[in-house]
């Protein structure tokens, strides 16, 4: 189930997540990782990225999906 974004809180610093953004591409899903205030991607040549993030899954440290 992915979270609003209003809920990063609950992330721990450099935790791998899957975003949806469905304006930053064709797939709408994006492997990224939280930096505490933002999130990142390999695929931001910009800087932009976190602006198209509308929600989140986390994931564990096997890349599984974890629960907050």
């Amino acid at each position: 189930m992915y979270l609003n974004t209003t809920l990063t809180y609950k992330l721990s610093y450099n935790q791998l997540v899957i975003v949806y953004c469905p304006e930053w591409c064709d797939t709408g899903f994006v492997i990224a990782q939280w930096k505490g205030s933002t999130f990142e991607s390999e695929t931001d040549y910009n800087g932009t990225f976190n602006e198209y993030v509308e929600s989140f899954l986390p994931l564990d440290e096997d890349g599984c999906p974890c629960k907050l």
